[in-house]
């Protein structure tokens, strides 16, 4: 038996110790797309986190300048006429920016940007109307939330307490 191994005794083998066969062309082919199959999912999943941790802090900042607005009450408007105004416009905020599957993230910081630039003069009653007219423009969801309950909103802004409704 020539070509063998004598000590192995085994033709894959015959050409040295842990010397292997070639793989077809058509095994290499499945190996490469496998592989390129396996780092593109991990690349989208990747990005994919990325791209919502990026949206939820960027929300997040967004919503505490919105907060903020209690602490920057006009002289002349209630208290807890202007605390309802707060809330309200949180709700529209966060109706608003569900999520990057409904909003763009651009749309989000170019609203956050006006918001920041608008937060740098005074604020005054109407200071909400304002902000609910840049939410109406933020997409579908956005308008439908504003077309829905601006009314609310309103209504709540100049009733007593205990005649408003729940956000």
């Amino acid at each position: 038996m020539s070509g063998l191994d004598p000590q192995l005794n085994s033709p894959l083998l015959a050409t040295g110790v842990g010397a292997r066969r070639p793989l077809h062309p058509l095994c290499r082919l499945f190996i490469a797309l496998l592989v390129g199959v396996i780092l593109g999912l991990v690349f989208w999943v990747g990005w994919w986190v990325w791209r919502h941790n990026a949206y939820y802090a960027e929300s997040e900042r967004l919503a505490h300048l919105i907060r903020s607005l209690r602490e920057k009450r006009p002289e002349g408007v209630k208290k807890v006429h202007w605390n309802e105004g707060v809330d309200w416009t949180i709700t529209a905020y966060y109706a608003s920016f569900t999520g990057p599957e409904y909003t763009e993230f651009d749309v989000m910081k170019r609203f956050g940007q006006s918001l920041s630039e608008k937060l740098q003069g005074p604020v005054d009653a109407d200071f909400f109307e304002w902000i609910w007219d840049e939410l109406e423009k933020t997409g579908p969801t956005g308008k439908r939330y504003v077309t829905k309950y601006r009314s609310s909103l309103r209504e709540s802004m100049t009733s007593e307490p205990d005649q408003q409704k729940e956000p």
